[in-house]
């Protein structure tokens, strides 16, 4: 079980399912490339919070490990295709290398606490930074889009510092909250990016259509 607050566990995971909605219904009304693969990753950023609350056992270790790997692929995959393009198929293979890494950890159970998490948090600065330039690339301009890629960039920075202090109390708490404020800042900044884009087209439709008016 997680040494982490209760409550706070909980409103994480609370704020990661309203983001899924958010992304679910717009799946559902406008039918817009991406918005379907952010609704599960947040689903899934929220099962895992869950499972962090539950006592140690192998049903729940291999659960929310393999719920954490499933959720970085799948926003992996929302951040290309939101863009318009699925991600190339070789950068999903780091993922089968931290699940890999997970079963050799159950087994070796008596692993240093940085060699415990090193792998598992350099591979997934890997992917976030690969959000990052994939959400960086997806939108073309506005304030949304600096704040997704920019919350994820950093967020995948801030994630090489666990191995390092991960276990020291005074930082473990500062960490966490930090951490929690940029995985909560990605999805309302791609919101954010996604409206500025579809404002941003409505008016270049508007504009074209007065055009074609004028030329007639």
């Amino acid at each position: 079980m997680t040494d982490y607050p209760v409550p706070a566990i909980l409103s994480v995971a609370l704020a990661n399912l309203l983001a899924a909605i958010v992304f679910g219904a717009l799946h559902v009304r406008e039918r817009s490339p991406g918005m379907s693969w952010f609704a599960v990753a947040w689903t899934l950023e929220a099962v895992r919070h869950l499972f962090s609350l539950a006592e140690f056992s192998p049903i729940t270790f291999f659960a929310g490990g393999f719920t954490f790997v499933a959720a970085l692929g799948v926003l992996l995959e929302a951040a290309f295709r939101v863009g318009g393009r699925p991600p190339n198929p070789w950068l999903r293979l780091p993922l089968l290398c931290v699940a890999c890494w997970m079963v050799f950890l159950f087994v070796y159970q008596d692993v240093p606490f940085l060699w415990w998490h090193l792998p598992v948090t350099a591979v997934t600065a890997v992917i976030r930074g690969l959000v990052a330039w994939a959400l960086w690339n997806a939108f073309a301009s506005g304030l949304g889009r600096v704040m997704a890629a920019s919350a994820m960039g950093l967020w995948a920075l801030h994630g090489l510092t666990y191995p390092l202090l991960g276990d020291v109390e005074a930082a473990k708490q500062w960490g966490y909250a930090l951490s929690t404020f940029l995985g909560l800042l990605v999805p309302s900044g791609v919101l954010m990016a996604y409206f500025e884009r579809a404002r941003e087209e409505a008016g270049a439709l508007e504009r074209a259509l007065a055009e074609g008016h004028r030329l007639e």
